[in-house]
């Protein structure tokens, strides 16, 4: 864990995480709600990313978005983005990835 003080927004992130099950939350949306909420995006991320190396999180899908923009001369684009869902690690789901 990072430290003392982030205890809380850990639980916060696992709490979001949990009540996503079983498709997961995407760290946009994480990040977003805990922003609002009033913590650093820079923290909330750092922590995401922490409790995924300490094996709290883990990856369950991802979610596509499109996004559109038009470029310099007015063309509408589209471009696709890809982020994980981010679920509660679990030893269930740990025996599933791995290869027997």
């Amino acid at each position: 864990m990072l430290c003392r003080m982030s205890a809380a927004l850990e639980h916060e992130i696992l709490a979001i995480a949990a009540a996503a099950e079983p498709r997961g939350a995407s760290m946009g949306e994480i990040v977003d709600r805990l922003a609002v909420a009033g913590h650093g995006d820079e923290l909330v991320e750092a922590v995401v990313w922490q409790l995924l190396e300490s094996r709290y999180l883990t990856l369950s899908g991802y979610v596509q978005r499109r996004l559109r923009q038009r470029d310099r001369r007015g063309v509408a684009r589209e471009r696709r983005s890809y982020e994980f869902t981010l679920v509660p690690w679990s030893p269930e789901r740990d025996g599933r990835t791995e290869s027997t």
